[in-house]
């Protein structure tokens, strides 16, 4: 699990400039690439119909990594994918995961200042979710609520720097590990998980 953890990174990000661009007018037609199962992209400028170009040409995509890419407003990840990572500046403005094939979610926003809160992620109908990692994300309250039903296979949750959380409920049967991070508005924690094993809070 990938975790932003330097506060400064935002700071030696500011003038971040992408070294490559990807082209799609003629993706779909020049890339097959049927048995590609790991995608990653870093430091590159692609907008989102390049992407879903893209991963339109690797049904059997389950891993893909999306670290500092500039040009992407808006990111909609579904099946086959598994296992998703996005590390974000400040462009990203919106990230929908949906899909019973999605096991581990790692998601990081940096703005200037660690914490601030930039874009929107929304997690629905991920049944079988074992690993949520959200540092930076415009999360509330009412996103845990319910955390067992939506997500019943859930193992491990943490949360940085989402500074919207104050008064949050999690609640969760398979839950084991429980990370809480500098949320610096939460103020309060209903904890009902009788599975948990590991509990860690930073203030």
């Amino acid at each position: 699990m990938y975790t932003c953890r330097n506060r400064n990174l935002s700071q030696s990000m500011k003038n971040f400039k992408p070294e490559k661009r990807l082209e799609h007018s003629n993706m779909k037609s020049t890339i097959n690439l049927y048995s590609l199962k790991k995608l990653s992209l870093g430091n590159v400028y692609v907008e989102k119909q390049m992407l879903q170009n893209l991963v339109s040409c690797c049904p059997s995509i389950e891993h893909l990594t999306l670290e500092y890419c500039v040009g992407l407003k808006k990111f909609h990840a579904h099946a086959p994918l598994k296992y998703l990572t996005i590390l974000t500046l400040d462009e990203l403005e919106t990230v929908y995961i949906e899909g019973s094939s999605i096991r581990n979610l790692d998601y990081c926003s940096i703005g200037e200042e660690l914490g601030e809160e930039l874009g929107e992620i929304k997690v629905n109908a991920c049944p079988n979710l074992r690993v949520l990692s959200l540092t930076g994300a415009s999360i509330t309250d009412q996103c845990l609520y319910d955390l067992g039903t939506k997500f019943p296979h859930l193992q491990t949750l943490y949360l940085s720097h989402c500074n919207m959380l104050e008064t949050v409920h999690i609640s969760s049967p398979s839950l084991n590990m429980l990370r809480l991070r500098f949320c610096k508005k939460l103020r309060e924690a209903e904890i009902d998980t009788p599975n948990l094993r590991n509990f860690q809070v930073y203030s």
